[in-house]
């Protein structure tokens, strides 16, 4: 029950923002005193990192004294060169030539200039090639297809005089792609198609005028592109006369081949266009051999591994192996260096330019200096760390020839030209940062205790205890806890105890409340809690408790919470109402403490 008349001052708790400095300053110096060096103090190094320009270590071993002198560029060869390099003479090809057999060849005795042409340009083939004839007529008929070197045989199996009655070009497109069509074809492929007149099929032909049914030229169409890498294979019509109905003829071929060349051309100049032609195979295909490579990589390993060495080591000499994963393409390396990471690792004896042949390895030894340091919060060790980059300007004596001749620009790349350098040996424990974690530990456990103290404070005033007969008692607290007993202070019938506890309250003005924690002397189990402000009373069990608002007895307040005892600047200015209860003179009422009706 509560005492209408009585005079109980409040504990008188320090203001949040006084204590939140105080506790800021102690943090502070505590982190101020663990602050100290952050890696510990650097070891003496072994060996001096040396630039390259010096003398590596003594007693290490030298770098190569073969190393070629630095070249601003990489010397450019011709396409004779290339074309040599990459024995061309040995790599097929497949030329694919249609003869028109019509009658309407026989004018002009353009037939004979053909077969005499044909003598001479087969016996310029490599023995390589693969040379298909094909004459056509009404019907196509393969007359060789085979090696080039026994191709002269196939000439003398044309007709002596044309006399075919109709032309049919569909039905001998279709025989040249199936030719083409084989497992052992080659992938760089000319077909020349020669006629002087225009399509003119017999009625039984697959292939009807184009202008009036293209069906089936689109079916040939859609049958070499699933076929044939139109890529590879370059188509040439020829009209042997210079008039719309040869061009008409010789344009057909585009049906199978889009991207094929047509032009008029005499007999006579027809040996000069088919060399130029056959030049163009011969650079098809070495694009197609080259293209590969100009995209390939240079792979790089370090050994031994540098992921576990020796810090106090006076020097490391690691093989540092490159390898050109080209088959053709011969590979330089200028402006070749080893980039550390870090300022004490330095790299000597790395050549500034390297030959690399294709699909071989070149190995240089390196000679790897550096400065080992302290490392370790607790445990201290002697460390060496860092990441080593290879770098440099990949080149090729064939550059020139792969951008221009064969329009392939070269897009030549590193793959692991990086690793890493680390080596640790442990070296005891680092005094210093075991006097920090200490340190440390002691600021965060004063911390605790100085924010458990704030948040119970003091206690101040006095506690009204009701008896269940009635019974008043009066008790003035102090000290942080009181105990409840017969025994003690706070006389009642029952254990317990009662402390203050800070109130958070925003923006008003600060209290502390009453924490009380009681157990009726018949009761067994956990002591009950009980937390009350000031003006208020709680009846815990049969016992009722008052803590009743007013000012202390002497009439002036005292200063309450861990930090009563700190200097003025740490506990901040007291204000007219710095503690709740009333003016910070305001005496207590005068009177005993008497019990309210019933």
């Amino acid at each position: 029950m509560i005492m209408p008349y009585t005079t109980a001052p409040l504990a008188a708790p320090t203001r949040r923002r006084t204590a939140a400095a105080a506790l800021a300053v102690t943090v502070i110096l505590a982190l101020a005193l663990a602050v100290g060096a952050g890696g510990g103090t650097p070891a003496a190094a072994v060996v001096a990192a040396a630039p390259a320009a010096q003398a590596p270590a003594p007693g290490a071993p030298q770098p190569d004294p073969g190393i070629p002198p630095a070249d601003p560029g990489v010397a450019q060869v011709d396409l004779n060169a290339v074309m040599t390099a990459l024995r061309l003479n040995d790599v097929a090809a497949d030329y694919v030539l249609l003869v028109d057999t019509s009658a309407s060849m026989r004018d002009g005795a353009l037939f004979d200039q053909v077969r005499d042409f044909l003598r001479g340009y087969v016996a310029g083939l490599t023995p390589a090639d693969r040379f298909t004839l094909i004459r056509f007529d009404a019907v196509p008929a393969l007359l060789y297809s085979g090696s080039a070197a026994d191709a002269g045989s196939a000439i003398d199996q044309l007709p002596l005089v044309p006399n075919g009655g109709a032309t049919d070009i569909g039905a001998a497109i279709r025989e040249a792609v199936n030719e083409l069509d084989r497992r052992d074809a080659s992938p760089v492929s000319a077909v020349f198609l020669l006629t002087d007149g225009a399509h003119n099929p017999p009625r039984s032909s697959d292939f009807p005028d184009p202008e009036s049914n293209d069906r089936p030229w689109q079916a040939l169409q859609d049958h070499t592109r699933q076929r044939l890498d139109l890529a590879r294979v370059h188509g040439h019509g020829i009209a042997l006369r210079n008039d719309d109905q040869a061009m008409a003829g010789a344009s057909l071929l585009k049906w199978a081949l889009p991207a094929t060349k047509v032009l008029a051309l005499p007999p006579d100049q027809l040996r000069a266009y088919l060399d130029r032609a056959k030049e163009d195979s011969r650079r098809l295909t070495a694009a197609g051999l080259l293209t590969p490579d100009t995209q390939e990589q240079v792979t790089v390993s370090w050994e031994p591994r540098l992921a576990d060495v020796d810090p106090g080591a006076s020097h490391l000499v690691t093989q540092v192996k490159l390898t050109s994963r080209a088959k053709w393409l011969p590979v330089e390396l200028t402006n070749v260096s080893i980039t550390p990471s870090r300022p004490d690792v330095q790299a000597v004896g790395v050549p500034d330019r390297i030959i690399l042949p294709p699909g071989q390895s070149v190995t240089i030894p390196v000679i790897l200096t550096w400065q080992q340091h302290s490392a370790g919060w607790l445990r201290r060790s002697q460390v060496v760390t860092g990441e080593l980059r290879l770098g440099a300007t990949i080149d090729s004596p064939w550059r020139d020839v792969a951008n221009y001749d064969f329009k392939l620009p070269l897009r030549l790349r590193f793959a692991d030209e990086s690793t890493v350098l680390h080596g640790s040996n442990p070296d005891g424990w680092n005094l210093w940062g075991v006097l920090r974690l200490l340190l440390l530990v002691a600021a965060v456990i004063l911390a605790a205790i100085l924010g458990r103290l704030w948040w119970y404070p003091r206690l101040a005033g006095i506690l009204l205890v009701e008896w269940p007969n009635g019974q008043v008692v009066q008790v003035e607290l102090s000290g942080r806890k009181a105990q409840i007993s017969t025994r003690h202070r706070i006389d009642a019938p029952g254990t317990g105890s009662v402390r203050g506890r800070r109130a958070r309250t925003d923006g008003e003005t600060p209290r502390t409340d009453i924490l009380v924690r009681y157990r009726p002397r018949q009761v067994s189990g956990r002591l009950p809690r009980v937390r009350f402000s000031p003006g208020q009373s709680r009846i815990v069990g049969n016992v009722t408790f008052t803590y009743p608002e007013g000012t202390h007895a002497e009439g002036w307040q005292r200063e309450a919470g861990p930090f009563a005892r700190f200097p003025r600047f740490l506990r901040g200015r007291r204000g007219p109402r710095d503690r709740t209860g009333g003016s910070s003179r305001t005496p207590p009422p005068s009177g005993k403490a008497r019990r309210a009706g019933p």
